[in-house]
Parts: structure tokens; sequence; C-alpha cells
């Protein structure tokens, strides 16, 4: 079955954007205000990091931003990071060290991996939080939805000095 002839399809899973109506439901609860991995057209905070940054070596702290009105706190930070491996790994080591190196939360939409070294030397030891959707996400590509989504997305949250993760579920709508 082929999609229709004006919908473009992403070139693979590492352009997904992030759904609109679940951004704007997790963002009533962390009030973000850095969007770590997007672009100027898919991101979904006014502060972001893109490629030509790369998220992997700048600091998510206000100087990157030249934000001089901020609070005392560090930003809250959104991460929807390319769903690849090694790129999936990479970026979970980054939230975790970001969040513990300046004190700041950082939440990631990613892809569930159990086997590897990352999802146990980082999200079982440093997370806060592991939330399991209890339905698979539609995510966006050019701003439309992609139906059926064949793999499993979670939320992990970070909070520096907050370890082991809780577990719980989240409807995604």
């Amino acid at each position: 079955m082929s999609a229709a002839p004006d919908r473009q399809l992403p070139p693979d899973h590492n352009h997904y954007e992030t759904p609109r109506a679940l951004f704007r439901l997790l963002d009533r609860e962390f009030d973000f205000d850095v969007d770590a991995y997007a672009s100027a057209t898919n991101r979904r905070c006014p502060l972001f990091i893109d490629e030509a940054r790369d998220a992997l070596a700048t600091p998510w702290t206000w100087d990157t931003f030249e934000v001089t009105t901020a609070s005392d706190f560090g930003p809250t930070v959104f991460a929807n990071p390319p769903h690849s491996n090694p790129e999936m790994g990479h970026a979970v080591e980054r939230m975790a060290e970001q969040s513990e190196t300046h004190g700041i939360v950082v939440v990631g939409l990613v892809r569930p991996s159990l086997s590897t070294r990352w999802w146990h030397g980082t999200v079982m030891r440093w997370a806060s939080e592991v939330r399991i959707f209890t339905s698979r996400l539609a995510y966006e590509y050019n701003g439309n939805p992609i139906r059926g989504d064949r793999q499993d997305s979670i939320l992990i949250v970070f909070r520096p000095g907050v370890y082991g993760p809780q577990w719980t579920t989240m409807r995604p709508r």
C-alpha cells in the first residue's frame, strides 16, 4: 500500500517530529524552555539546538542561548533525538550528563532498547522516571501525522539528584 501522493514521507525515523498534542501535554507539566534536537521548522520551543549547533557538543545552559533574564535555575529541556543506534545511545547519555552537570530537568522521547549498554548504564542508573505510553505514537513529518508506527516510544525524565527510575504508564493523548 502506498502513501497518498501529496504526503511526503520521512527519509527515515531520525527525522520524525514530536506529535504536537503530546508536546503540549508535556509542556503543561514541565514548562520546557529548550528543544535540544530540532530545526527552525520543527522546533517545539522558542530556544532550540539544531544540527549545526550539535546537541552532543553544545552545553544546554542559558549562556548557550545568551538569555540574560532567565531564572536562577537552568532551562528545562525537551529532547526527541534521532531514533537510530548509536545516535540514540549517545543522545540519552548526553541527556543524563547535561542534567547532572547543569542541574537541569531533561525529558527525552526515545525508543526503548532494553538490551543496550546505554539503557542499563544510563537509563536504569541515572533516570528519575520512565513513562511507557499505553499506545504507539503518531509522530509527525512536515507537520503531518505518520500513522502505523511499528515501534514503541517511552519518555525518560532526568532530574538531578533523583535516581533509579520510577516506572509509570501514560496515555499519549
